[in-house]
Formats: structure tokens, sequence, C-alpha cells
């Protein structure tokens, strides 16, 4: 069993690296954060959240969780969210922000909450 967190927030992968495989998009916006979900999902990965929430953000992080399984099965719920979130992006979350440090907390906080 492993988690896999895809993030283009620094403050989330200095928090967790050394504890979880983080995926870090450096310079990436959250549709490229949403897009390398949806390659995991296809890798038999499962979504912990909904990555629809805080669409309108720069920062995105996704906490994606493989079984250890051998599964060829697609997770056709983590999928569908992920297309969700993929088709209603929102093209202005692609400017960094004026307040980027409360936005990457904000993130951050997220995260700590499906993983603590």
């Amino acid at each position: 069993m492993k988690k896999v967190i895809v993030t283009n927030n620094s403050k989330v992968k200095d928090y967790y690296s050394g504890k979880f495989e983080v995926n870090y998009l450096e310079d990436g916006t959250s549709y490229k954060v949403l897009e390398e979900a949806k390659e995991a999902v296809k890798k038999g990965g499962v979504v912990l959240q909904d990555p629809r929430k805080n669409l309108g953000s720069y920062y995105k992080s996704l906490v994606v969780y493989f079984n250890g399984k051998k599964n060829d099965d697609i997770n056709e719920k983590s999928l569908s969210l992920v297309d969700k979130a993929i088709s209603s992006y929102n093209k202005k979350a692609e400017k960094k922000p004026l307040l980027a440090g409360i936005i990457q907390n904000n993130d951050l906080d997220i995260v700590k909450k499906i993983l603590n």
C-alpha cells in the first residue's frame, strides 16, 4: 500500500518528502497536477479527495492511493472525478497568486487532513 502526492506546491513537497512519495511538478499549473493524477489513476491509483475542490487555485495537491495489489482495473470513480475536474478547469488558475504563501498553506492543510 502506497500513497503518492501529486503537487505543484513546494510547501507540500518539503513537508512530506521522506514520508511519502511526492511527485513534485515545479512550475506546473494545477491543470498539470490533474493530468498527472489522471495518469496515476490509469495505473491503478485511487484519488483520496475530490479533485474538483479548489479548482480556482494555482496550487494543487492530490493524494493518490495504490493498494499494492497487481490491479489492471482502473478505478472508474476516480477517473470520472479527475476528468470532471479537468473539463471544468479554470484557466485563471494558471497565474501565480499575489498571496502565494497563504494559498500554499491552505493547500498543505488539505493534504494534512487527508494523511494525518
